[in-house]
């Protein structure tokens, strides 16, 4: 809900004068500028006193050593007096800036404004020096006189005076610690920590802010969170990245989404563009922003952002992007230590540059999760005195993806896996170094490298190819593939040389029963226990060929790791990870602001979980996969839940017998012909409960006509009328439906059907079907219904016309009659009814997948849901003309104009050369992936929740 709100702390203590506080905060400033003058001028007499003391070693240098001697320690004593003095300086003057700040917080309890100036400098502040303090409160305070939203008061003015003074103090002490021309110096002292000094109302951070100053703009938005990352795609914006933190960051929005917020990828570009990534949890928002592939750059490019888009949170992965400016509310992400990479360790100078800008941005940061605990002891020993919160969430492995290969056959070959970049930083080199020897030693091992090159490994790479051709392949697999890649897998390498956190590849390796040789870098040690559950040793050739002789040669040893891998990945589960991440998101942006959202969904006649899974079943699966409590309740006496599958856990499916308490719900309904519980009507269940509705048109009225009368079902048709006009939400499938309906409900909203892609992307090849046709000849199939829709006069004359063809039937049996007809052709099989989770498994021996509907009223509103499976398969697709697939036309899909068009397509689709397959998969494939699910049940929680804020709205202004 969007409304101007005062902060927690907008009022001053009771009993505290907001006046008589200032003073004191005025008053200790001045008292801290004496004080430096006082220490200013100790230290000038003790840097004068230093100065003759050197000069005078200098002339004793033709002296006795015994002289030299006590004119060293005298200096010594002396440095160690000016280094004392130099600190006590540090820290009059971060007193000072202490004091200043805390004036800052004054001043928020007395104006929005600077409530929200004060957001934008809690942590900024404090890393400016006393100069840039001076120049961004002058700043500002120009801003807003320029703007005249308020007087700066003229307390802060007089802390402006009394900085410039102390500015122009300090920098004389700069000069006065330099001793002479020789270039000696006293020793640089690291400053104290800022004092606390409770004269002022605290400042209470308020991670749900919705103003911030930026003059000339209204609200800011209140559920939007943004990741900030180098590059999740090319500076372009032509490739996706494809790597490890990039599926990290996907994850993430899942759970971001999941708590009632949108989410924005921004990240560095070659020019400022945008564009939607399509997942698994629906469309998320990429924004580049012009500049310079390097942190500082981007990180400058980012705040100026984030001050025009204000967030509720920005997340920084890595953290490193925070190393110049923070949000208000923000939290890095750690994917493990990169600064053991060569180039931050050039020279000593190098190394305490990076570090310092490491130690910065971390402190810029409200908050750091980090992958392993290796990064956390760094943090621990080199940054004692910061104050940023930091908590380890190892990486997390999907075990319902990744898994070992179930009997799987015995191959004759070794098979070795690097799945990872081919760059010298996950020790690439070390493989090129070690495997031509191994080649020459043993017959009967396979390499395969799965990643990305790098363009300077590419003449290494082509090589190394060339000189072992057949035994060494390289590829690039998407994340989908990988599953697949880890199962076929013996042994696993990742053998990392440097900038390695809890790898991913590590841990699907070890989740997919691999035996694993992991070198001792990073968070790498945190997975594997040597020679218990992979094999640890150091990022060395020597030693990876070493391991790798003894895989090779000792399979009880090979199997044995690989066990007891598959073991541990079990704690490392991403049901965990989700758990951690949530706690922490709330943590930052507090509870998710909507209410409890619940979904549920009456039984209707024949719908089952399991048998057809259609559009009610797998929105209900995709809702409860973004978090919502989702009930199904099935058309059947009892649920066997062994047969239920992995369903998510906010998913509940529940027998016909089962009665809700729908309070506070949000009922899903969609045929409006049956009585609620037998005991309510929907008029009587529309007035009484206290329940929001659902209705989802999925077809045109007049598939309920009955055919003897002609005309439709009366109850059918008065519960139809009165849900369309009554219920709090309307939504329907086809675009027919919607121009037909939306008259009459403006706020109706158009919702695809769509595919859960990992159904149909099959990770391995199943076993051919017993009952498919096995001649040789192609096959053209069908699933779905059988209904009055499908025009079994077309199939059968396409298969009178293409006997080289065999035409398969699958699904429920509504039509005896017409099927006897057809499938008395010695080409025609029907093969009944199969269960949801048969059917990729049929469809990846079809050649061409086919929808053979007539064209009437009821086909032309019809949104078929296989034809989106039919596109995640890869599977040419050949349609009649009805009105539904029209517009798919350039994405692929093979829609026939007549009769004989349909005929000539089928023979066109069954002939595609190899290479006109691999281009129309692509195509198919890609019109798959915006049209899952998760995208069609993100559009309903929208719609709830953009509901649900105007009725918070309306009961605030009331």
């Amino acid at each position: 809900m969007k409304k101007d709100s005062q902060p927690a702390n907008s009022s001053p203590r009771q009993g505290e004068n907001y006046l008589e506080v200032l003073k004191q905060c005025n008053d200790l400033l001045l008292e801290q500028k004496r004080r430096l003058e006082e220490d200013l001028e100790k230290q000038r007499k003790l840097c004068t006193l230093l100065k003759l003391k050197v000069r005078e070693l200098a002339d004793a240098n033709r002296a006795f050593g015994a002289e030299r001697k006590i004119q060293a320690t005298e200096i010594a004593r002396l440095t160690a007096q000016v280094q004392k003095g130099h600190e006590k300086i540090f820290n009059t003057a971060f007193t000072a800036g202490s004091i200043t700040r805390q004036v800052m917080e004054l001043l928020n309890s007395r104006s929005f404004v600077w409530t929200n100036f004060l957001r934008y400098t809690d942590r900024t502040l404090l890393n400016f020096s006393i100069q840039g303090k001076v120049n961004f409160f002058r700043k500002v305070s120009s801003r807003i006189l320029r703007n005249k939203r308020m007087q700066l008061p003229s307390a802060l003015q007089g802390i402006d005076r009394e900085l410039q003074l102390l500015n122009a103090a300090l920098s004389e002490l700069c000069h006065e610690v330099n001793l002479d021309g020789s270039g000696c110096q006293v020793p640089a002292t690291v400053a104290p920590p800022i004092p606390e000094i409770p004269i002022a109302p605290p400042f209470e951070a308020v991670t749900q802010w919705k103003h911030i100053f930026t003059p000339g703009r209204g609200e800011a938005p209140s559920r939007t969170v943004a990741i900030a990352t180098l590059l999740f795609y090319d500076a372009d914006g032509r490739n996706y990245m494809h790597g490890g933190a990039e599926r990290y960051l996907i994850e993430l929005f899942g759970i971001i989404q999941s708590m009632g917020f949108e989410t924005v990828v921004v990240q560095a570009g070659n020019s400022d563009w945008t564009l939607t990534h399509h997942c698994e949890y629906g469309e998320l928002p990429v924004t580049a922003l012009h500049s310079e592939l390097l942190f500082n750059s981007f990180s400058e490019a980012v705040n100026r952002w984030q001050n025009e888009n204000p967030c509720a949170l920005m997340i920084y992965s890595p953290f490193l992007i925070a190393s110049l400016y923070s949000a208000p509310n923000s939290l890095g992400i750690s994917h493990g230590i990169f600064w053991d990479d060569p180039h931050y360790r050039v020279t000593q100078e190098t190394v305490i540059f990076h570090q310092k800008a490491i130690r910065q941005a971390i402190a810029n940061c409200h908050e750091l999760i980090s992958v392993d605990t290796n990064t956390v002891n760094w943090y621990r020993t080199m940054c004692h005195d910061a104050e940023v919160k930091m908590n380890c969430i190892p990486n997390f492995v999907n075990r319902r993806e990744f898994h070992p290969l179930q009997n799987a056959e015995k191959r004759r070959k070794l098979r070795i896996v690097y799945p990872r970049r081919l760059y010298a930083a996950r020790g690439f080199n070390l493989v090129l170094e070690v495997f031509p020897e191994l080649f020459r030693k043993y017959q009967d091992i396979e390499l395969e490298l799965i990643g990305q090159i790098d363009d300077n490994a590419r003449k290494q790479l082509k090589d190394f190819l060339g000189k072992f051709h057949g035994r060494v392949k390289h590829r690039c697999c998407p994340p989908e593939e990988m599953p697949e890649v880890y199962r076929r897998a013996d042994i696993v390498l990742v053998p990392t040389c440097y900038s390695e956190g809890t790898s991913l590849s590590c841990l699907e390796a070890m989740a997919s029963g691999c035996a694993v040789i992991a070198t001792n870098v990073g968070g790498l040690p945190e997975l594997i226990i040597n020679r218990f559950n992979g094999l640890l040793i150091a990022p060395e050739a020597e030693a990876l060929a070493e391991a790798l002789t003894q895989l090779i040669e000792q399979p009880e040893l090979r199997q044995d790791i690989a066990e007891n891998a598959l073991k541990t990945s079990e704690c490392y589960d991403f049901a965990r990870w989700r758990d951690e991440w949530r706690k922490v998101l709330e943590r930052k942006l507090g509870k998710s602001r909507e209410r409890r959202i619940e979904f549920v969904q009456l039984a209707a006649p024949g719908m089952t979980w399991n048998a057809m899974k259609q559009r009610p079943q797998q929105l209900f699966q995709a809702l409860a996969q973004m978090g919502f409590e989702s009930t199904y309740i099935s058309d059947e006496p009892m649920v066997n839940q062994s047969l239920l599958g992995d369903i998510p856990p906010q998913l509940h499916i529940q027998p016909n017998g089962f009665i809700p308490n729908l309070n506070g719900k949000y009922l899903y309904l969609y045929f409006p012909n049956i009585i609620y519980h037998r005991n309510f009507t929907y008029g009587e269940l529309i007035r009484n409960s206290d329940c929001k509705i659902i209705f989802d048109i999925l077809d045109d009225p007049s598939i309920h006509t009955n055919p003897e009368t002609g005309k439709a079902d009366p109850v059918f048709m008065n519960n139809f009328e009165m849900l369309l006009k009554n219920a709090d939400f309307v939504i329907t499938s086809a675009r027919q439906l919607y121009e037909k309906y939306s008259g009459i409900r403006p706020d109706m909203k158009l919702v695809f059907n769509g595919v859960t892609l990992e159904d149909f992307r099959l990770q391995t090849i199943p076993e051919r079907p017993a009952d498919l046709p096995d001649d040789g000849r192609k096959i053209i199939g069908y699933y779905g219904a059988l209904a009055q829709w499908v025009d079994f006069d077309l199939i059968e004359q396409a298969a009178k016309t293409l006997p080289e063809l065999h035409f398969v039937l699958i699904g429920l049996n509504v039509n005896e009659e017409e099927i006897s007809r057809v499938t008395a052709l010695e080409n025609v099989h029907f093969l009944g009814l199969k269960h949801y989770n048969q059917l990729a498994g049929y469809l990846r021996y079809f050649d061409v997948a086919t929808i053979p509907f007539k064209i009437n009223p009821v086909t032309d509103a019809a949104s078929p849901i296989k034809l989106f499976e039919y596109c995640a398969s890869g599977t040419p697709v050949v349609t009649t003309g009805f009105a539904e697939v029209m517009q798919y036309r350039e994405q692929g899909v093979m829609v026939a104009e007549n009769r004989d068009d349909y005929i000539a397509k089928l023979k066109q689709a069954a002939g595609l050369k190899d290479e006109d397959l691999e281009k129309l998969r692509k195509k198919l494939e890609a019109l798959a992936e915006s049209n899952t699910w998760a995208i069609r049940a993100s559009i309903i929680a929208d719609m709830v929740r953009e509901k649900q804020d105007n009725t918070e709205e309306t009961e605030d202004v009331r």
